[in-house]
C-alpha cells in the first residue's frame, strides 16, 4: 500500500489519498467489491477509487475505469466492477478500457497513476477510450435460485461478525413475490421474521436484517453471528460453511419447523 501511495504521489495530482480498507485478503474480489460499496455513496463528487485487488488476474493486466454518479473506480479486469455496480445502476453505469498492459504488480500502478494525472488536467480524455460493456455480475450467477428457494453466500463478514450474504433487498422481494419465507442457516437455525433493527430482538438472540445498502444481514445482538453459527467469507470453489437457504412458501403451507420470533437465542 505504501508503495502504490509513493507512485500515485509522484504524478502530484492530488495529495489527498484514503485508504478504505487493509483487512481484504488479496484474491477476495466480491469482500472488496461489497466494502467500497458500502461507503461510495458517502464521498465528493469527482473522487477517483483505486482498487488493487487481483491486479495480476490475467497478464498482461489490464484496467477498466467505471464512471457512475460523477465518480470513477479503476480496477483490474477481474469481475470487480461487475460486482460493484447495482443492477439498478447498470444502465448509467459507463465504463472504458484504460491502454495499460503490466506485466507485474508495480507497473499496472504506475501506468494507472499516469492515466489518472492526465485525466486531472483533462477529464475529456477518457471518452477517447473505448467503452466496454460492463459483464454480468458473477456473485449473482453463483446464486442456485429455484422457484422455492434461493442460496447465496456469505460477501463480507464485519468487526462484529455479522455476516452480509450476497441477496439485496430487491432481489429478495422479487423472488419472494409476496409469499412467505424462512432463512435456513448451516447449523439448521431457523429464522422467519427479517426485522428492522438489532434491538426488535433479546440479547444473544438471531436475527435477520437488510443494512444500510440494502443487503441481508444475520446477526447475533451483542454476539459474533460468524464464530456462532460457524461461518466463514465465501471463496471461488470453495462453498462449505459460506451458504444460507431462504425458502419460500404460501402462507397455506407447513410451518412446523420454524421456530417463533427472529432467531434462536445462543
Amino acid at each position: 500500500m505504501a508503495q502504490a501511495k509513493g507512485i500515485l504521489l509522484q504524478h502530484s495530482y492530488t495529495d489527498h489519498i484514503i485508504d478504505i480498507s487493509h483487512s481484504v485478503s488479496p484474491f477476495s474480489v466480491s469482500n472488496a467489491s461489497y466494502i467500497l460499496k458500502d461507503c461510495f455513496n458517502n464521498f465528493p463528487k469527482k473522487t477517483i477509487h483505486l482498487s488493487l485487488i487481483n491486479i495480476l488476474h490475467q497478464l498482461p493486466a489490464q484496467a477498466l475505469m467505471l464512471e457512475l454518479n460523477d465518480q470513477w473506480v479503476i480496477a483490474a479486469d477481474n469481475g470487480f466492477l461487475p460486482m460493484f455496480v447495482e443492477d439498478k445502476d447498470r444502465e448509467k453505469a459507463l465504463v472504458y478500457k484504460l491502454p495499460v498492459a503490466a506485466g507485474n504488480y508495480y507497473e499496472w500502478i504506475e501506468q494507472v497513476a499516469a492515466i489518472i494525472g492526465q485525466l486531472y488536467s483533462n477529464p475529456q480524455l477518457l471518452r477517447s477510450y473505448p467503452a466496454i460493456t460492463l459483464a454480468p455480475n458473477e456473485m449473482q450467477m453463483n446464486l442456485n435460485i429455484t422457484h422455492q428457494s434461493v442460496e447465496c453466500n456469505v460477501l463480507h463478514i464485519d468487526i462484529y461478525g455479522n455476516l452480509i450474504f450476497a441477496i439485496h433487498r430487491d432481489l429478495f422481494e422479487t423472488l419472494r413475490n409476496g409469499r412467505n419465507y424462512k432463512l435456513r442457516l448451516r447449523d439448521n437455525t431457523v429464522i422467519d421474521t427479517i426485522v428492522e433493527n438489532y434491538t426488535d430482538v433479546g440479547q444473544s438472540t438471531v436475527l435477520a436484517r437488510f443494512n444500510h445498502i440494502g443487503y441481508l444481514e444475520v446477526a447475533v445482538r451483542e454476539d459474533a453471528a460468524s464464530t456462532l453459527l460457524g461461518y466463514n467469507l465465501f471463496k471461488k470453489d470453495q462453498v462449505f460453511y459460506t451458504t444460507l437457504k431462504i425458502e419460500f412458501y404460501d402462507h397455506q403451507d407447513s410451518k412446523n419447523d420454524i421456530q417463533t420470533g427472529s432467531g434462536t437465542g445462543i
